[in-house]
């Protein structure tokens, strides 16, 4: 087995039409997978922190964040890369602090990360500008908007059905817990 070199400044911008099309599916509503060349070296990965509830200022997860391309994806660890916990395009990225970023998908929706390690900034800098012009360049080349993509699309992210589906649950345990409040008084009553 082949080691591949792991560059980090090593990135051509692909700033062509015909490439972005052989890239990604020719059908960009379905597109759920995008494949990159990855012997490029425009894979960037480090350990940060996400603020996963954006309700709760104080709430952060340490994360294995990859950035390959123009999708950014959050890992439980640096070992289990498959399955991510977040997959999102990159639209814009700022930092808003020293190490504090603040990225948002082609859905409007803000994602914030810290870095942990705060001498690699200028580096996550320029990749993520990187990042949102090669997802301008896509939406630009299919004359597309996310609200137009399907649910399953690389494109359209994760984060959007990740936010869903925190919501359901916390409306689920609000709705327990109130539910178990009321039989517990009614035992109360009952026992009077």
């Amino acid at each position: 087995m082949q080691h591949r070199k792991k560059s980090y400044s090593a990135y051509e911008y692909r700033d062509n039409n015909d490439e972005l099309s052989q890239r990604h599916s020719k059908n960009p509503r379905s597109s759920t997978t995008v494949s990159t060349d990855i012997s490029t070296g425009d894979r960037l990965a480090d350990w940060m922190y996400w603020q996963r509830d954006i309700a709760n200022r104080r709430c952060w997860t340490k994360v294995y964040a990859v950035i390959e391309a123009e999708f950014l994806q959050l890992h439980p660890s640096d070992r289990c890369i498959r399955n991510p916990l977040i997959q999102i395009a990159v639209a814009s990225a700022s930092f808003t602090g020293t190490q504090q970023i603040q990225i948002v998908d082609p859905n409007g929706e803000k994602l914030d990360l810290y870095l942990f390690y705060p001498e690699r900034a200028a580096l996550w800098s320029s990749r993520l500008q990187i990042a949102a012009s090669l997802t301008q360049d896509y939406f630009e080349a299919f004359s597309i908007r996310a609200s137009e993509l399907s649910r399953a699309s690389a494109y359209r992210g994760s984060l959007i059905t990740y936010r869903e589906e925190e919501k359901k649950i916390r409306k689920r345990e609000y709705l327990t817990i109130k539910l178990l409040g009321l039989l517990g008084c009614k035992r109360r009553v009952n026992i009077t």
